[in-house]
This record gives structure tokens, C-alpha cells and sequence, in this order.
């Protein structure tokens, strides 16, 4: 009966409140449904909702148990469901006696949602669907929902084909309403949990980056205020520090996932510095005392590192150096300085030679010491993005010093390694 009622709604061209059918149906199927089942269940009834605007009058509660091997139909009405309220535009936020149908969606959708991260493309469609037809729903759920499907299997192609339009639904929600900070906290929250699992590096946290954060940061980075940019910065400092630096400094043992972790923070942190710098310049007056912390966390970061002798977390230092040096620099030219940390004092005399030995007095992230050990175990590793990263904190040194001379050394000498077009 249900079924059908939803189905006749759905392909009825009339308005929804010319409808009349008889309650007693839903009672009926209701009430047989649970003495069949013996059980009851929390899920509230769909098509309480649906009746509520279609002009029956019932009473909760109303529970629909769940049949036919767990949520799928209840997952079919969902979808069915959504197809009714688009057709004749109801809004999420209509109230009726027992609240708002966005109210109703929410409780419906956590419901659903599982707590282990393989998900169905089915589901996702479904979620899709609602978030792309009731945003202020969306709104609601999202925090909980990103919080469980944040991570999908690669080897699911089908989920992981409506995965990436998902997540980047979720994402732009987070930006819309300023709250990306919060999307991050999640989403490394997550990962450094998840990175205990056996095959965690199969799962897909390079696309939430690659199709979703950075895509969105692109897009919201220039337009942000300096507020704004200091409550996202001061979050990935907080998060950097509590899973990245503890971790290492309590000597735990840490693996490809860990690595693989920090590495995926690093990006982003470097993303930001990096696309921030093209946007209006006066907003980071009031970035100073983010910055610093943040400076100070990387530098207890390189002393962590050179102890583990990791290539990933021994780039990731390297890159972090450049992206917040190059906020100085930039900070610098507007005659904006930081209130407790000089990161790049003048630089009196320059290495003709091109050595690296000498780094330490553009970059007093560490000592003269563990600079020199940090280019030996550049040379040892012989990795190539490693050389890279290496090469760019060179180059970002003697633009800074206004060597064209040493630039044109090390250019010349980089190797195959170097990519030209950064020249």
C-alpha cells in the first residue's frame, strides 16, 4: 500500500492536497507490520511526513519496522520520497505539528548512515540527492554524515564514482557557511584513527583532497577575511601539533600510514600559505600570533624529524619551511611584521658556492648543525621529490638574497630532478 501510495504521489500530476485516502491504511500496514515482525524500531515513518503534507491526519507515534534485509527499502523511499517533495517543491523547512520535514530528514539520514566507511553508491545517491534539493537540511546532518562516509574503499568504483561529487557537496557546505576549519578537524580526526586499519591506503583520502579541499580552497582562499584565516590556520596548527608532532615526539613507532597522514596535512597547511599570499595582503595583520605558533610547531617539527629519518616527514619539514618563510617575505614587503619571530633576517653574506651548508641564516628554523645534517641526508636519500622540495627552499633563499649568480648555479645543477616551468 505504501508503496504504491508513494509511486501514485510521485506520477500524479495534481496537487498533493487533492489527494484523499483513507488512514486507515497506514494503520493497518503499520500495526501488521510490527505484529509480524514482533519488534519495533526508531526510524520514524517517511510517510508520516509524506501524509502530513498530503493532507492526512494521523497520530504518531508511527514506527515502521525495517524489512527485507536491513535499510534497503527504507533507503528506496528515502530516494522516492525526495522525488515527491522536489516535484512539488516543499520546503524543507515547512512546519508541521511534529516539526519541520528538514527535522524528520535528519533523523532518517543518521539513521542510515553506518558507522563503517564502505558505503553503497545507493546510499550516496540517495544523500546526494538530498543535499543537492534541501540545503538547509544539509545544513543539519552534514557535520554527522562527513564524519562517517569521509573515507570510501578505492577498490568500490561504483561508490567511489558518486563519492567525489559528494564530497565536494560536503565541502563547499562547510566553506558556505565559514566553517571549513571544522571539516578538517573532522577529516584528519578520521584519518589519523583510521590509519591503525590494515588497509587504509586504500582508501580514498587523496580524492577528499585533491577533488574536494583544495578544489574548494581555490575557489574560497581569495575572498576570505583575515578572521577567517586566522581561525583556519590556528585549527591546522592545533591539529598538526596534536597528531603530528606529539606523536613523534613521544618516540611511538610510526609507519607508511602515519607518514602518509602527515604528508596529506602538510598539503593542505602548505596549500593555504601558499594561495593565501595572492589575495589582499593588509589581512595579515592580524595573522601574526597564528603565525608564530605555527612557525614554532614546525620548528620542533624539524628537530622530531631528523630523529626519525623519514623521507616523507623529512619533505614535509622542507615544505613547511618554504610556505611559512614565504609569508614572511610577503608580510615583510607590506611592512607587516610578526610580533615575536623574525624568520628571515637580512642576510649579510651569500654563499657563492651554492652550499647548503650555510642555510641556517635565512631560515632560523634550526641550527647551522642540523641544517648541514638535513643536506647530507638530502644527498644520501637521493630521493627525487625530496630534491625537489630541497631545491625550492634554495631557490626561495637566494630570491631573497637577490642572487641571480647562485640562482643560475643551482638551476643548472639541479639535475633532471628539477621541475623547469618553477624556474
Amino acid at each position: 500500500y505504501l508503496k504504491a501510495i508513494v509511486k501514485y504521489i510521485a506520477q500524479d500530476d495534481a496537487q498533493c492536497d487533492v489527494i484523499t485516502l483513507n488512514s486507515v491504511i497506514f494503520d493497518v500496514y503499520v500495526q501488521t507490520c510490527l505484529k509480524l515482525n514482533e519488534t519495533t524500531t526508531n526510524h520514524l515513518t517517511l510517510f508520516y511526513i509524506l501524509a502530513t503534507r498530503v493532507g492526512f491526519k494521523l497520530e504518531l507515534p508511527y514506527e515502521v519496522p525495517i524489512a527485507c534485509n536491513g535499510s534497503g527499502p527504507t533507503l528506496l523511499v528515502l530516494g522516492e520520497l525526495v522525488a515527491v517533495l522536489q516535484k512539488y517543491n516543499i520546503s524543507a523547512s515547512t512546519e508541521s505539528e511534529e516539526g519541520t520535514l528538514s527535522n524528520y530528514l535528519v533523523v532518517i539520514l543518521k539513521q542510515l548512515i553506518s558507522e563503517q566507511y564502505q558505503m553503497s553508491a545507493d546510499f550516496l545517491r540517495t544523500v546526494y540527492s538530498i543535499f543537492q534539493v534541501y540545503p538547509e537540511s544539509v545544513k543539519l546532518v552534514f557535520f554527522e554524515f562527513a564524519k562517517h562516509i569521509m573515507f570510501v574503499s578505492k577498490e568500490n568504483y561504483e561508490v567511489s564514482s558518486v563519492y567525489d561529487s559528494l564530497i565536494g557537496e560536503v565541502i563547499k557546505i562547510y566553506a558556505d557557511l565559514n566553517q571549513i576549519e571544522k571539516f578538517l578537524s573532522s577529516f584528519f580526526h578520521k584519518a589519523f584513527l583510521l590509519q591503525k586499519e590494515q588497509d587504509f591506503r586504500k582508501l580514498t583520502c587523496g580524492t577528499v583532497l585533491s577533488n574536494g579541499v583544495f578544489k574548494v580552497f581555490s575557489e574560497k582562499l581569495p575572498s576570505l577575511t583575515g578572521n577567517q584565516l586566522k581561525t583556519i590556520i590556528g585549527r591546522l596548527e592545533k591539529i598538526f601539533l596534536k597528531n603530528c608532532i606529539h606523536v613523534l615526539e613521544s618516540d611511538s613507532v610510526i609507519d607508511s600510514s602515519f607518514c602518509l597522514n602527515v604528508e596529506m596535512l602538510v598539503k593542505v597547511i602548505c596549500f593555504v600559505l601558499d594561495n593565501s599570499c595572492i589575495a589582499m595582503p593588509t589581512r595579515w595583520n592580524t595573522l601574526s600570533e597564528e603565525i608564530s605558533r605555527l612557525v614554532l610547531s614546525v620548528q620542533r617539527f624539524g628537530v622530531a624529524v631528523l630523529k626519525s629519518r623519514e623521507i616523507e616527514l623529512l619533505k614535509g619539514f622542507l615544505d613547511l619551511v618554504r610556505a611559512t618563510a614565504g609569508i614572511e617575505m610577503m608580510m615583510n614587503q607590506y611592512v607587516i611584521s610578526l610580533s615575536s619571530t623574525k624568520l628571515l633576517p637580512t642576510v649579510k653574506s651569500v654563499d657563492k658556492s651554492g652550499s647548503v651548508l650555510n642555510l641556517a641564516r635565512s631560515h632560523g628554523y634550526l641550527t647551522p648543525a642540523d641544517w648541514k645534517r638535513i643536506s647530507e641526508l638530502v644527498v644520501e636519500f637521493d630521493d627525487q621529490q625530496l630534491n625537489y622540495s630541497w631545491y625550492n627552499l634554495l631557490l626561495q633563499k637566494y630570491f631573497r638574497c637577490g642572487d641571480v649568480e647562485v640562482m643560475t648555479h643551482l638551476v643548472l645543477n639541479a639535475g633532471s630532478v628539477w621541475l623547469w616551468e618553477k624556474v
